[in-house]
């Protein structure tokens, strides 16, 4: 019976977890305009580069070494780091 309890209990924890998460995802979105690496306007990483604020290392990976689209979105957001953030 203590390990149903116990059971009970983590698997309600981890419902409220994932709520809070999504909330929290939710409220913290930002639409990335383009992953092309051609553009210049970098409005919509003003986001990430206030989230970096003035730390000089960052730390970037990528899910799959096989997508394009990833390293099209990384080489841009490379590119974002150089010119507005002084990453070299």
């Amino acid at each position: 019976m203590k390990f149903l309890s116990t059971a009970a209990g983590l698997l309600l924890g981890v419902t409220a977890f994932g709520q809070d998460m999504r909330s929290y995802v939710t409220a913290n979105t930002v639409p990335v305009a383009t992953v092309e690496t051609t553009a210049d306007d970098y409005a919509d990483l003003a986001a990430v580069g206030q989230a970096i604020g003035e730390a000089r290392v960052v730390m970037l990976g990528e899910q799959d070494h096989g997508d394009g689209t990833t390293f099209q979105a990384k080489t841009r957001l490379v590119k974002y780091l150089h010119e507005h953030k002084g990453f070299t």
